[in-house]
């Protein structure tokens, strides 16, 4: 925890009491153990996915190595130069 490259903290607060006396938090702090870089093409890929009801496919993007503890958030170098100046 006190070497992590990266923390992050969720503080929520939820009520079910309409004049919302009885306000409750949740407070959840978590942090990685390492980061590691991907290229967008060996992290994302396209997915055959078949609707339950309708049994209509379609392609979705997906994160090819999911897991409950992995996720991938993509950069920019330079943000500036992905935005096009309106004129």
């Amino acid at each position: 925890e006190a070497t992590t490259p990266l923390s992050f903290r969720n503080l929520i607060a939820y009520t079910f009491d309409d004049e919302e006396k009885d306000i409750h938090y949740l407070d959840h702090s978590f942090w990685m153990s390492s980061l590691q870089n991907y290229s967008y093409k060996s992290a994302v890929s396209k997915e055959r996915v078949e609707e339950c009801e309708t049994n209509q496919a379609t392609k979705q993007k997906m994160f090819t190595m999911a897991a409950p503890d992995k996720f991938y958030n993509r950069y920019y170098v330079n943000p500036a130069a992905n935005f096009k100046k309106k004129k």
